[in-house]
């Protein structure tokens, strides 16, 4: 019994080593950035069978004291990581907003056709949005949500969504954006070396709504080859010179992010913004693959200033990410 103890008390130390010098690791060497994109979760499900074997091993020790020493060192490390999965995987679920919380609706689309915009439609309405930015929305999404508003406003009606007909829409590169408080402009901020990036200005009724006036729009390369951490690097750089230059101010930032929250890099996107998820998550953050989501990858970053109620992800019932729902309190 005591060198099975001494076993799985270094195979559960050596687990917690890697999962806590995973982000370090990815850093410094891209070969191994996929320890990296291994959810905390995962970690937490390998870690306990063993750590469960040693305790139950040592409450029958002869030393009480020893048993309890050797329960620790299988407890305490599972309890780390479960640390992380409560901070950056799933929270409680939190009471949705009554109507003075602003709602802001993300979602990668992923190019729908036809047959699936309508279905995406309908689920970004249930969320009752006052502002939806969507990226990559395809050849056909804007085309039949106008085509819904005008037939509602003709008195046609819609037999398949709810949404208001005083919606004003605008679709920009690979963005579409929308409000049913007014008009949102649109300006094309990079879209060099794989790192897409708008900027979003919503009027004022707009900004009065979801108490935000000025968003970026962040679509990073998916392609998991590439350095996470050089790519998060040149973002960084990116709008720090566009600070500079034409001094860009952001509220939110929102997108896909195509890398895990752990990674290094992702808290200087923008100084003094921070991940939301973690103070206001609300249950299971995880966006990708849609129909099992196993990691967060679609992510918002803000500053302190701005008073996120709670962060909560829909199914759009297509493509391979879920959406983010942002409540924010004006």
């Amino acid at each position: 019994m005591g060198g099975l103890r001494v076993i799985l008390t270094v195979v559960t130390l050596i687990m917690l080593a890697l999962w806590a010098m995973a982000p370090w690791l990815a850093s410094r060497n891209p070969s191994v950035q996929e320890l990296v994109w291994i959810p905390e979760w995962l970690w937490l499900i390998a870690m306990l069978p063993g750590a469960m074997v040693l305790i139950l091993i040592s409450i029958g020790s002869s030393s009480r004291k020893r048993g309890l020493c050797w329960s620790l060192a299988g407890m305490v490390p599972v309890l780390i990581v479960a640390g992380g999965v409560w901070k950056r995987e799933w929270r409680p679920d939190r009471p949705g907003g009554a109507g003075d919380r602003g709602r802001v609706v993300f979602l990668n689309a992923q190019d729908p056709g036809s047959e699936e915009a309508g279905g995406i439609l309908d689920a970004i309405d249930d969320c009752r949005a006052d502002l939806v930015i969507v990226v990559n929305p395809g050849q056909s999404l804007a085309s039949i949500w106008r085509s819904r508003i005008r037939q509602e406003r003709e008195g046609a009606g819609s037999s398949a969504s709810g949404t208001a007909a005083e919606w004003s829409i605008l679709w920009l590169s690979h963005v579409l954006v929308a409000s049913p408080h007014g008009k949102v402009s649109l300006r094309t901020v990079s879209v060099r070396e794989g790192i897409r990036v708008m900027r979003v200005g919503p009027s004022e009724t707009v900004a009065e709504a979801i108490g935000l006036s000025d968003i970026l729009v962040v679509d990073l390369p998916s392609d998991p080859t590439l350095d996470r951490t050089e790519i998060l690097a040149g973002l960084s750089a990116l709008l720090e010179k566009q600070r500079e230059e034409s001094g860009l101010r952001a509220d939110l930032v929102v997108g896909d992010f195509n890398t895990t929250p752990r990674t290094v890099g992702l808290e200087e996107v923008w100084p003094g913004m921070s991940d939301v998820y973690p103070g206001s998550g609300s249950g299971w953050g995880a966006t990708w693959p849609r129909e099992r989501p196993m990691i967060r990858i679609d992510m918002a970053l803000t500053p302190q200033h701005v008073d996120v109620r709670r962060l909560s992800t829909f199914d759009p019932g297509d493509g391979g990410h879920r959406g983010l729902v942002i409540e924010i309190d004006p």
